[in-house]
């Protein structure tokens, strides 16, 4: 045997696994997150993984909004774009000096 293995697995549950692979714990799920990335990427499915994570992120925000109130989840995202900009206001500033 020369050290590799093929892995036959569905196009639908490697999308799933790289868009929602870390499930569990420990450094199991993290890998096969990580492993059904670069085998997606690999495969040419970028641009059906990236949908894959934009309607994940999607529907995360329906479940905050859900339990949070619409109100509180926009609180959140001021603050987090007010961060983003004082981040990039200070990488800016330190690239000029």
């Amino acid at each position: 045997m020369n050290g590799e293995v093929t892995v036959n697995i569905p196009k639908l549950w490697l999308l799933h696994i790289a868009t929602y692979g870390d499930m569990g714990s420990g450094e199991l799920g993290e890998f096969l997150k990580n492993w059904a990335v670069k085998t997606a990427i690999e495969n040419g499915l970028s641009e059906e993984l990236e949908t894959e994570r934009k309607t994940k992120l999607k529907q995360l925000g329906v479940n905050l909004s859900n339990i949070l109130g619409m109100d509180m989840v926009r609180d959140i995202q001021n603050s987090v774009d007010d961060a983003m900009d004082n981040l990039q206001k200070r990488r800016k500033a330190r690239e000029e000096k």
